[in-house]
């Protein structure tokens, strides 16, 4: 399964235009080095989760398989011998906002992955996952939640112009996110 998945992301990834007309498309390594502080881990932590759930999503699309009922809740199927019902690893959909920071990336991640999963929901899948995979490549190896959530706002504005970029700020103004 591990190699289905691989497989999945990496088309999913090339859907979007990455690996052809997309700035930095060729590029291996966004930011090599990428997550040296907790903040960053954190970013890094939710991005995985929300990747997960974005190319989940895409398989069920792109095999008929039904949607799944719960999106945000990722990796039901790892965490059933270990959680109570639902079974989720995590969420990316809680209420916590930066004032909720613990110092665990997984724990801080899922503010993060809250924010992409609301741009998600104002922008559609394909126009979200285009900005924040793109917005990556401007992020520092120790990029703070602010840097990284002015890089992504930047980023929305100069594709999609002022709605999307208003629609990311929003997202991460509701999670709190300073300097935004």
């Amino acid at each position: 399964m591990a190699y289905f998945w691989v497989n999945e992301s990496q088309e999913y990834l090339q859907s979007l235009g990455f690996g052809t007309e997309l700035p930095g498309a060729n590029d291996h390594a966004q930011v090599p080095g990428f997550g040296t502080s907790l903040e960053a881990g954190s970013i890094g932590e939710a991005w995985g989760d929300y990747l997960a759930v974005s190319v989940g999503a895409y398989a069920d699309a792109k095999y008929g398989w039904p949607a799944k009922a719960d999106l945000a809740c990722v990796a039901d199927w790892d965490s059933a011998s270990y959680s109570d019902a639902p079974h989720c690893l995590r969420r990316i959909d809680s209420d916590k906002t930066y004032a909720d920071r613990e110092g665990e990336v997984h724990a801080d991640g899922e503010i993060w992955s809250r924010a992409l999963f609301d741009i998600r929901g104002k922008l559609g899948a394909r126009t979200a996952d285009r900005i924040i995979v793109n917005a990556q490549f401007g992020f520092a190896p120790d990029t703070s939640f602010e840097d990284a959530a002015v890089t992504t706002i930047a980023t929305a504005q100069k594709m999609y112009g002022k709605g999307a970029a208003d629609a990311v700020r929003k997202a991460f103004q509701d999670r709190e996110i300073p300097g935004v």
